[in-house]
């Protein structure tokens, strides 16, 4: 590791990674991998550059691979922890990222570890961890937001968020959160009303918004609103959004409005089991278990295990309904 190339296409690749410059981050990891394949940084550039791209699935049969070449690498136990965490294999995860803090102990492995267990449940666990890196790590505020809000804390995780965006205003997911968690107390009617004040000012809804409005049109039996509002809004919602909105209207059984939904962003989740099922279950709600076996059957050649589904769809078409596999 002493070698002055090595030492600047390293850098060379970190920063172009960090600068999000994707084609000069291919270029550099393929002259790594050429010039120092025994090195598992060279490796580990690979991987994280496959999870900058969002091609999770390859990043998660190379993330296997390398735990086993390199087990002693904790920059490869740490970023197979966050291919497994980005495809919500949130066991997993926890175990690669502890392995990641044995090796070579972080705050930033400490940190991860710290969502996995959020995402899992353990919230003890989870607060008692975030609470020891707060002096490492002032950014931690965010976390303890989210984990207040998935124990469903709401004042706590407020005050959380706030507390954070005074150190960091320009954080917009907290912001958003915030938005979220003032919707949660108002009024169904609140919501919509001030809904449609930004609409009169000519402003976009905020994505943190979509659901509960939707939730609060559903909750004063506004259905025609609801499917006109997604119809208008649904090409302009980020993804995170779009999978929010399409759980919402699940919960609601506004199935229609839910495949709708589901169908725009399940290509991009194709190991998430729980949304897949979800999706086949509102095709099959709705009578369009065809139409989605013919889409499922476009991705088929590259991802083999959707055979067993289009198979199910085709033999369920023109059945009735089944259980809901959400629950």
């Amino acid at each position: 590791m002493t070698d002055r190339l090595f030492k600047s296409l390293f850098a060379s690749t970190r920063k172009a990674l960090s600068d999000k410059n994707i084609e000069e981050a291919e270029r550099l990891t393929s002259r790594l991998l050429e010039t120092y394949p025994g090195e598992a940084a060279s490796h580990g550039f690979r991987l994280e550059l496959l999870l900058s791209k969002r091609q999770l699935q390859e990043a998660e049969r190379l993330a296997k691979r390398l735990i086993i070449q390199f087990p002693s690498s904790a920059g490869i136990w740490f970023n197979a922890g966050s291919a497994a965490f980005r495809l919500k294999r949130y066991p997993e995860a926890r175990r690669r990222f502890e392995e990641s803090e044995k090796l070579f102990s972080s705050v930033k492995a400490q940190k991860w570890l710290a969502k996995c267990l959020v995402n899992m449940g353990c919230f003890d666990d989870a607060e008692a961890m975030l609470q020891r890196l707060v002096d490492a790590d002032p950014y931690c505020g965010a976390d303890f937001a989210w984990l207040y809000e998935r124990k469903g804390d709401i004042a706590r995780a407020r005050k959380a968020a706030r507390d954070h965006l005074s150190r960091f205003p320009n954080d917009r997911l907290v912001r958003d959160q915030v938005a979220r968690l003032d919707a949660v107390e108002l009024d169904p009617k609140e919501v919509i009303a001030q809904v449609a004040l930004l609409v009169d000012f000519g402003e976009a809804v905020p994505d943190a918004l979509v659901s509960q409005y939707v939730a609060a049109l559903a909750a004063v039996g506004d259905s025609d609103g609801v499917r006109r509002f997604i119809a208008e809004e649904k090409a302009h919602l980020g993804r995170a959004a779009v999978v929010n909105l399409a759980w919402t209207c699940h919960r609601l059984q506004l199935h229609d409005m839910a495949y709708d939904l589901f169908v725009l962003v399940w290509e991009q989740h194709l190991l998430n089991f729980k949304l897949l099922n979800t999706l086949d279950y509102s095709a099959r709600c709705t009578g369009r278990a065809l139409e989605l076996a013919a889409l499922y059957e476009a991705v088929a050649p590259r991802q083999p295990e959707l055979w067993g589904r289009i198979k199910k769809l085709k033999a369920a078409a023109g059945k009735g309904r089944e259980a809901d596999p959400s629950n």
